[in-house]
């Protein structure tokens, strides 16, 4: 087992920011507890040491206009891109993902075999996201090809009235997205898996935290990881 030693080192742990949004099963409230595969990780890695924090759970755009106007604040979980990369001081990877196409399982219409055939069907994504440049180089028209909803919960919905193609999302947040709509798994099927946008997720902080305590956010996670 990891040995932490951060308690009693000259630093002074300070007051940290954490923002995080609803995305299940990384981060999801469960008996009005903010929780998740992620969020527990984060949590238990601060609490070995006493460490002072407070999550903040706000929508995704929020989540990242926040961090970036606030010195030695952190975000999770955060995919790892290289639009990003010198955007975050990168504390820790908190976890994988796998993104796959989903459509109305009533859409025969609806048939891609290769990467180029999405490009037949207009697409919905979140804002921010961070694969929409992935998406504007495969030849998306921001305003004429995609659809822009707040979560996925949207924007299963529009999905399922006709009004976009296909969404991409992780086989593991669909579930959790139904059970907060009156839709049932029956009426969506997943039809390519996008391979090309499978994930890593991290906890990140502001580019211009204090150097120091960043590398002992570091340290503290490579060591948590051994004890977890």
């Amino acid at each position: 087992m990891a040995m932490f030693v951060y308690a009693d080192e000259a630093i002074d742990k300070i007051p940290l920011t954490i923002y995080s949004e609803l995305w299940p099963p990384f981060q999801h409230y469960e008996n009005d507890i903010f929780t998740g595969t992620a969020t527990r990780q984060v949590k238990f890695a601060l609490d070995q040491v006493n460490w002072p924090y407070k999550i903040e759970v706000v929508p995704w755009a929020r989540a990242l206009a926040s961090v970036k106007a606030n010195k030695d604040s952190l975000i999770f979980s955060i995919s790892r891109t290289k639009q990003r990369e010198s955007d975050f001081l990168w504390i820790a990877r908190l976890g994988v993902v796998k993104t796959k196409i989903l459509t109305a399982s009533n859409r025969k219409d609806v048939v891609i075999n290769k990467l180029e055939d999405i490009k037949n069907y207009r697409l919905i994504l979140k804002r921010h996201e961070a694969s929409s440049e992935y998406f504007y180089a495969l030849g998306f028209h921001p305003k004429h090809d995609i659809i822009y909803v707040k979560n996925s919960q949207q924007a299963l919905e529009l999905l399922q009235i006709g009004r976009a193609d296909i969404y991409p999302i992780t086989e593991s947040n669909l579930t959790p997205t139904l059970n907060k709509t009156k839709l049932n798994k029956a009426q969506f099927k997943f039809v390519f898996d996008l391979v090309d946008l499978n994930f890593e997720v991290y906890i990140a902080a502001n580019i211009h935290s204090d150097p120091v305590v960043v590398k002992q956010l570091k340290q503290l996670f490579m060591d948590y990881k051994e004890s977890y």
